[in-house]
């Protein structure tokens, strides 16, 4: 039967089943294992036929909620649920002060463009509104799906310039440590709006998520802005200069930020290790293992299992494999049978 021709790997080598070798058959008993932390312990000689079917494993994924800015005594906040996390940056003249319930990331103080930057998790009654300095421009962005144990990936990291800085505002890099981080370039500013003003811009492959600008009496205009990314593999994310429109071709002063914000773990295992033990003698019946893989997230590992196969066997396709093992290597192998459709 054609469709009965599944791959076989032998010593990490994908070939077509040899012609006239057959598929091994299920032989009674059929033993169901259980998995505890993605660790499964395979007794080959007593298993007889068995069966592992691995989770579906679903990753963390950081999604975007909504933006704010504004300014005033209370800044209305997106429309949030449970777990949530929001990120708000105040700058202006005066040193803001970190709303209660909020946790400080930063609070700067030192030269214009004073400011702080905090983050919450929201509860199971979300906030609604944050009280913020009437004097600061205000902005931020919400999340769904952060590690609410730990919402930071990684420290953050700051450029500064001050005093008629002619440089674009350049959040600098950051080394994230878990995949599908998602890095925030948080950018503060202040220039003279009397003879200068800041129109607009954007940091390249990033999409901005809120901004504001307000000129206080004409003097000088205050700017906050946040972008962000999603970082797919761990490492080194370096953000592009904000390419802002402005005049006159200096500011005050500038900061630029970058701070990642972790994913929630996944659900289901993810990494799957088998200890096969027992290995069968000479003259007992083989056994057979069939392994279900309803993700190809993650990594299927074999402990000892160079004393069969003679390498230790790959999984890259969602489907069904089986194990059909002998006292010998060579006559060891692995099926991997058929996979669904469009898999």
């Amino acid at each position: 039967m054609a469709e009965r021709r599944p791959l076989v790997l032998v010593a990490g080598a994908q070939t077509e089943l040899p012609a006239g070798d057959t598929l091994p058959a299920a032989l009674p008993p059929v033993t169901t294992l259980g998995h505890t932390a993605g660790a499964v312990t395979v007794d080959v000689q007593g298993v007889g036929y068995g069966i592992f079917a691995a989770d579906v494993y679903v990753p963390g994924q950081i999604t975007f909620v909504g933006g704010l800015a504004g300014s005033g005594s209370f800044l209305p906040l997106p429309a949030m649920q449970e777990g949530d996390v929001c990120v708000l940056v105040q700058s202006g003249s005066s040193a803001s002060v970190t709303p209660a319930g909020w946790t400080e990331v930063i609070d700067f103080g030192s030269w214009n463009p004073r400011h702080t930057i905090s983050y919450k998790v929201m509860g199971a009654t979300p906030d609604t509104t944050v009280p913020v300095d009437s004097s600061s421009v205000c902005a931020g962005v919400a999340f769904r799906g952060v590690d609410p144990g730990g919402a930071l990936d990684a420290p953050y990291q700051v450029a500064r310039e001050q005093a008629f800085a002619t440089t674009a505002i350049d959040p600098p890099p950051v080394t994230t440590v878990t995949d599908g981080a998602v890095n925030l370039a948080i950018l503060a500013a202040r220039i003279d709006a009397v003879s200068g003003d800041l129109t607009g811009g954007s940091v390249a492959g990033y999409t901005m998520a809120a901004e504001r600008r307000i000129s206080p009496a004409g003097q000088w205009e205050d700017y906050t802005g946040l972008a962000y990314r999603e970082v797919a593999q761990a490492g080194l994310e370096d953000p592009p200069a904000h390419s802002e429109s402005r005049t006159p071709a200096s500011y005050f002063g500038w900061h630029g930020y970058s701070l990642p914000l972790r994913p929630a773990p996944g659900q289901g295992e993810k990494d799957y290790t088998f200890d096969l033990t027992n290995r069968p003698a000479a003259g007992t019946a083989s056994g057979r293992l069939e392994i279900e893989l309803k993700t190809a997230t993650g990594s299927v590992g074999f402990t000892g299992a160079h004393d069969w196969l003679g390498a230790e066997p790959g999984f890259d396709r969602i489907g069904k494999y089986l194990i059909g093992f002998d006292a010998t290597p060579e006559s060891t192998k692995l099926y991997q049978l058929a996979a669904p459709a469009g898999v």
